[in-house]
């Protein structure tokens, strides 16, 4: 009963839905594309209804995109270096309890003792780096993720001045934008665009 009143309600709500876009776009929506010279021409001069719509290619911006291209070199380098590190401190305690198991038969209860703090402080001592060291990678490409996302809104933000698209889609694989013509596509502008500031 209560699941029957929930699919009633979500099919209520997504005609009332579907109603006020029809309101909203008109009859006929028109959609123009990213390629028509009509692009240019003002919005003072476009019909109630229209809707422009270009899309960016997100995977292809991460390729051709200098500033990511780098940044993401750098981050790799590292977690490489990182991950170095790590292995080799590992590798080092395994020695020290290798070389403590070697010589536990010869030893007093009291160098039992300290042997032992001494490895388990080593082990915490490893696990804090790990712990910090990826700490300060995930803030490295938290504030980098930013920076693309602030680039990147920055540029659309100018280039949109002038284009006048209603919406700018991102297209990434697996996303939720299953088609789109290629006409709709900035990328290759938002590329070219987005290299060029860095140069400035």
């Amino acid at each position: 009963m209560k699941s029957s009143l929930l699919i009633a309600w979500n099919i209520v709500l997504t005609v009332i839905t579907a109603a006020l876009l029809f309101i909203q776009l008109g009859d006929a929506p028109k959609i123009e594309t990213a390629t028509q010279p009509a692009q240019a021409e003002s919005t003072d001069n476009a019909t109630p209804s229209a809707v422009r719509i270009a899309t960016i290619n997100i995977d292809s911006m991460q390729n051709n995109y200098a500033l990511f291209v780098n940044k993401k070199k750098e981050l790799e380098q590292k977690q490489k270096q990182m991950e170095t590190t790590l292995e080799r401190k590992g590798k080092e305690l395994q020695a020290d309890y290798a070389t403590a198991q070697q010589q536990a038969a010869t030893m007093t209860q009291q160098q039992l003792g300290e042997t032992e703090q001494r490895l388990q402080k080593k082990q915490a001592d490893i696990q804090q780096l790990q712990n910090q060291l990826s700490n300060d990678l995930q803030n490295q490409l938290e504030a980098f993720n930013k920076e693309l996302k602030d680039s990147l809104d920055s540029f659309l933000k100018d280039y949109n001045a002038s284009n006048k698209y209603t919406m700018i889609l991102s297209i990434v694989e697996g996303g939720q934008v299953l088609y789109s013509e290629a006409q709709y596509d900035i990328t290759a502008d938002a590329i070219t665009g987005m290299n060029g500031r860095l140069k400035k």
